[in-house]
């Protein structure tokens, strides 16, 4: 019953958040004229929906970081096991759209990767520790010195092997000239029904 109630509500919620992180395509990192010391606006609106989300939602049903009990009941532990599950998505996610993201000016890199760290101090904050999320959090920390990499520099790093292939693919060819076009631009698909492929 616990899970009937709770599981739509999470699946909601992390519906929202993923409308806000696919905003990291328009946010025009390929311009040098936003300041690279603070968060992008998809950002600060994520956060504000997270924060909204913790206050309304996982703190009066225990979920996430909202509970923090020794003992915890078996409602409290399919909590954090769903609130887990979210903030592994908000990273996957965000990995994922963001390895698409071209082109990138040095600001737009700057500002791409002060976006990851607030995206992982909201997510601890608000959801669950990221740094205990394994693959998920490896993948987001990988990806942060590698946009900073030029092509050849990308293809040698031992780094790759942190990320899922599809997400090694979209860096290699943002990376490329523009005559290379991405994979859902061949196909014809907006990211957002092109990146339910990954999901399946």
């Amino acid at each position: 019953m616990a899970g009937d109630c709770l599981t739509p509500l999470v699946r909601v919620m992390g519906e929202k958040l993923e409308l806000c992180l696919l905003q990291v395509h328009g946010e025009g990192y390929h311009t040098e004229q936003k300041d690279t010391t603070l968060p992008s606006k998809y950002m600060v609106d994520f956060s504000e929906l997270l924060r909204h989300f913790r206050q309304e939602f996982l703190q009066p049903a225990r979920l996430g970081v909202a509970n923090r009990s020794r003992n915890p009941s078996s409602v409290a532990s399919l909590g954090v096991t769903l609130a887990r599950k979210m903030a592994s998505r908000c990273l996957v996610f965000f990995v994922r759209h963001s390895s698409m993201t071209r082109p990138m000016t040095e600001g737009g890199i700057l500002r791409l990767t002060r976006d990851m760290a607030e995206l992982e101090l909201c997510v601890s904050q608000n959801i669950y520790p990221v740094e205990q999320l394994g693959p998920p959090y490896r993948a987001l920390r990988a990806l942060r010195p590698l946009i900073f990499l030029e092509l050849p520099a990308i293809s040698e790093s031992p780094l790759l092997q942190e990320l899922p292939l599809h997400v090694v693919l979209h860096l290699l060819t943002a990376r490329a000239t523009i005559d290379l076009q991405m994979p859902f631009e061949r196909l014809y698909l907006l990211r957002g029904l092109y990146s339910v492929w990954f999901d399946g």
